[in-house]
């Protein structure tokens, strides 16, 4: 029997498993010795973002200059203490930079990101390569820092593009509405600003 991912139970919190009897472990995810399905993605350059068929936008204003943020963004395993959604990250292999792997655990799901851009201080785009969910083509995100030269902080502007599978073309609405909700943790980078007093 499969439990929906993030669905509440009474006195129980959040569930992130499948109920088959297998133990969850301390961050709420099946350890890794369990099998997952791995749906592969179609990996596009950085600027498909702006003509994908689904785009995600969404915009953070953070008390801290661009170089603070982007020291934070390339801190790879950190995202799970700030992203809302992020229960746990692994590195697969090099990192940071261009072409570094991580699988993250994210909205009851698992998903393998290859780094595109990064451009410290300024850019940083990542696309999916996997996911344990099927119902994609392609993603990638885009997470670009502008400095507030009149506050003295940065806004983050995130650009998600979606390219959605088969019969979920024809529903464009439900895969923002989706893509929209499963990157919404992202807002949880201005807990690691917090506005100076």
């Amino acid at each position: 029997r499969l439990l929906h991912a993030g669905t509440e139970s009474p006195g129980l919190g959040q569930q992130h498993a499948l109920d088959v009897g297998h133990p969850i472990n301390a961050t709420g995810t099946l350890p890794d010795f369990l099998p997952m399905p791995a749906f592969s993605l179609q990996e596009r350059d950085p600027d498909w973002v702006a003509r994908a068929p689904v785009t995600v936008r969404r915009t953070v204003e953070l008390a801290a200059p661009p170089a603070d943020v982007f020291a934070l963004l390339a801190d790879l395993p950190g995202w799970s203490r700030w992203f809302g959604t992020m229960k746990r990250v692994r590195i697969d292999g090099a990192a940071p930079g261009v072409g570094a792997l991580r699988t993250v655990w994210v909205a009851g799901t698992r998903v393998q990101e290859r780094f595109l851009v990064w451009e410290p201080g300024e850019r940083m785009t990542f696309a999916r390569t996997s996911s344990s969910v099927p119902g994609l083509t392609s993603m990638v995100e885009d997470w670009a820092l502008y400095p507030d030269p009149t506050a003295g902080g940065t806004r983050l502007e995130i650009t998600i593009g979606v390219a959605p599978a088969r019969l979920l073309r024809h529903l464009p609405k439900l895969v923002h509405w989706a893509a929209a909700r499963s990157t919404r943790g992202a807002a949880g980078i201005a807990s690691m600003f917090p506005d100076p007093p």
